[in-house]
């Protein structure tokens, strides 16, 4: 997890979804089109990411229960 460029939180779980992360190309470089923050210069972030899980090249929220 790099520190220095974490996707922004959003302020309430519902909007939380996939758009908060960056979408991964082929080469397995992440494009870069969503807002970060970096936690060395924030000290203190609150808010609501995204969990999800890999199977392959797929990217699923994942939803616990």
């Amino acid at each position: 997890m790099n520190l220095n460029c974490m996707p922004k939180p959003t302020k309430s779980a519902r909007k939380c979804g996939m758009n908060q992360l960056p979408a991964i190309e082929e080469g397995g470089k992440a494009r870069s089109s969503v807002e970060t923050v970096s936690l060395f210069e924030q000290k203190r972030v609150y808010g609501w990411w995204p969990v999800i899980t890999e199977e392959g090249d797929e990217r699923m929220l994942s939803v616990s229960g």
